[in-house]
């Protein structure tokens, strides 16, 4: 097997994985809420 397919493969599985699904719901659900959106922007530009 290829290193291209090995790649698709890792990106399947996390993708599928139940700590990326749970990740991308929380992320979605920050994004809805715009006070909890600005408050993780501003804490991200003070983390840089």
């Amino acid at each position: 097997m290829n290193v291209y397919d090995e790649a698709h493969g890792l990106a399947r599985a996390i993708k599928e994985s139940n700590e990326f699904k749970e990740f991308d719901r929380m992320r979605k659900e920050v994004e809805q809420d715009a006070d909890v959106s600005q408050m993780l922007g501003e804490l991200q530009k003070l983390q840089i």
